[in-house]
């Protein structure tokens, strides 16, 4: 053991040092574990028979251990190699000592971040990447060797590939892998094959990505019909306007092949920066296409009765419409008139007058000359609301006096929007409960007003809004978004575009977002980033990423950040 020649026996103490066993006390020194499993008289020889064993010339390459991986297997070297770079940082030693091969081997048994829950893995992750990842040609070799042997296997899931296609360090490399693997690996996954897309179109000239898509469609390359109605919302992303007859014979099909339609306005969020959505042309083709065939529909009641359902589509369907109606250029106002005269609509004929009156209203409204901050403050300081604009005004006012006192006051009213978690760190409060805090400081401040604050409101069609004001029979609608929710990029026109879309609401609302900032690495509280653009770490960042993502939003939505990070 000792001469690193028991590598049945070395595995086993190396997990017990890394406490990888299911009755490791994590609470424990390593030693303590290591002294556990072998005796304390043990553990000397255990530790040099470790240190030996990394001296051998089998070592595998990181490709091997990767393959290994893909079989379901796990190398003896694997918690060794691991275990040697643990015992030489505990003794002050630096990894960049490490050969290069070693280096790539270990960082290969760290599995791309995958959670051993043991001390050391996560962490040493981080230096070794250093390492290996300081060199392009290293890099790059690193990662066909831990990619590709997933790729040949037709793995379902390929550790690490997320984080190639999306994180900007490897950026110089995976646009010609990317487009490389498609063409090699013809059975990728379609999720895979739509990172992998994803990636040639940021990185890739547009020629290139656009003559992919066009020789799979027009050569029919294709091994399932998953893959072909993946490369259709692929061409209907990249080249609807020079494809028409190709998407409009397709979509003629089959009524199902909606749900590619809809996977191209998510493959657009993954590869264009500052993409907004279908352009007018796009959302006119679908409800021309798929209205009829897909009807207005009740919401399944009961159990979750899966995905792609009839409600899904009609939400789909009526989505379009909605943006083809927030739309207030000329073509889409155009469209959108067409569409109400428009046999194929079926009975969205109603809800598209409805949509099409809203627009006319709204480009007179971006037509008016609207008075100055300074004037509309003036009117309101008089007194009650008179409209809508002024209720909102009034509330964008109180949330300013709101982020006053709690970033200046001598008071900590920040504290109420943090707890404790089980190992006394600080963590930011849920959702529903920094509402619930929100609406009491906001209350005293609008109840002299006679507007009334009703957290969790139903409206129309058992809809729940986060926080709901009014005025006797004027309402406006906020809608509160934690910095680490998912929907956090579509939530202003999904959820609060329904609400606003309520009678009593004319249109008005505001989107307010919970700030906690930065809360360190693996926190699953941390803001989460739009599309390909990394997570914003600070409010600045935030605040551009907002623009970006709802620049062409209605003027009648405000945006609202409520800065509730630590001082």
């Amino acid at each position: 053991m000792r001469e690193g020649k028991r590598l049945d026996v070395l595995y086993q103490l190396a997990k017990a040092y890394l406490g990888r066993f299911a009755n490791s006390q994590l609470t424990q020194a390593p030693m303590e574990e290591l002294a556990e499993l072998c005796g304390d008289k043990m553990v000397p020889l255990a530790i040099e028979g470790i240190n030996t064993s990394i001296a051998r010339q089998d070592i595998p390459s990181a490709r091997t251990i990767t393959e290994s991986h893909v079989g379901g297997k796990e190398l003896y070297f694997e918690p060794i190699m691991v275990a040697y770079c643990a015992l030489s940082i505990s003794q002050n030693l630096v990894l960049s000592k490490l050969s290069l091969g070693l280096a790539c081997a270990t960082l290969a048994a760290c599995r791309w971040g995958i959670s051993f829950d043991d001390r050391f893995t996560s962490s040493m992750q981080i230096q070794l990447e250093e390492i290996v990842f300081a060199d392009k040609a290293l890099k790059e070799g690193f990662v066909r060797d831990t990619m590709e042997p997933y790729l040949l296997g037709n793995a379902e899931h390929i550790p690490g590939l997320q984080r190639i296609v999306k994180e900007e360090q490897f950026s110089d490399i995976v646009g010609s892998l990317a487009l490389e693997w498609i063409n090699q690996y013809p059975n990728l996954n379609v999720n895979n094959l739509k990172l992998l897309l994803s990636s040639v179109i940021r990185h890739q000239d547009n020629h290139i990505f656009l003559n992919l898509i066009s020789e799979r469609i027009e050569n029919k390359i294709w091994v399932s019909a998953e893959q072909r109605n993946f490369w259709f919302s692929a061409l209907f992303l990249a080249d609807f306007n020079g494809s028409q007859e190709l998407l409009i014979a397709y979509a003629c099909e089959d009524k199902e092949f909606l749900w590619a339609f809809r996977e191209s306005f998510n493959l657009g969020l993954e590869s264009f920066q500052n993409y907004t959505g279908f352009s007018a042309e796009q959302n006119y083709f679908i409800v021309c296409r798929y209205a009829s065939a897909w009807p207005p529909t009740d919401p399944p009641s009961g159990e979750w009765v899966g995905e792609n359902t009839e409600w899904d589509a009609y939400r789909f369907i009526q989505r379009r419409i909605d943006q083809l109606a927030a739309d207030m250029s000329d073509k889409a106002e155009l469209l959108l008139q067409g569409l109400t005269k428009n046999s194929c609509v079926g009975a969205y004929r109603d809800y598209i007058k409805h949509a099409y009156a809203q627009q006319q209203r709204n480009r007179a409204d971006t037509n008016k000359e609207l008075p100055s901050l300074k004037d509309v403050r003036k009117v309101l300081l008089m007194g009650e609301p008179a409209n809508h604009a002024d209720l909102q005004a009034i509330l964008m006012d109180a949330l300013n006096a709101l982020q006053d006192r709690i970033r200046n006051s001598s008071t900590n009213d920040i504290l109420p929007y943090w707890r404790k978690d089980k190992d006394n760190t600080d963590k930011p409060h849920v959702e529903n409960y920094c509402r619930d805090r929100i609406a009491s400081a906001l209350r005293p401040y609008l109840e002299r007003l006679n507007i009334n604050s009703h957290p969790e409101a139903t409206r129309s069609g058992n809809k729940r809004c986060d926080l709901l004001h009014n005025y006797q029979l004027m309402e406006l609608p906020i809608e509160i978004k934690g910095q680490w929710h998912k929907e956090i990029w579509n939530a202003a026109e999904t959820q609060l575009g329904d609400y606003q879309r309520d009678y009593h609401s004319g249109g008005y609302g505001i989107y307010l977002i919970l700030w906690f900032g930065y809360l360190g690495a693996k926190n699953d509280s941390n803001p989460i980033g739009w599309g390909n653009h990394k997570m914003p770490k600070t409010l600045d960042e935030l605040k551009e990423l907002l623009y970006l993502r709802y620049n062409g939003i209605s003027e009648k939505t405000k945006i609202f950040v409520l800065d509730l990070s630590r001082p």
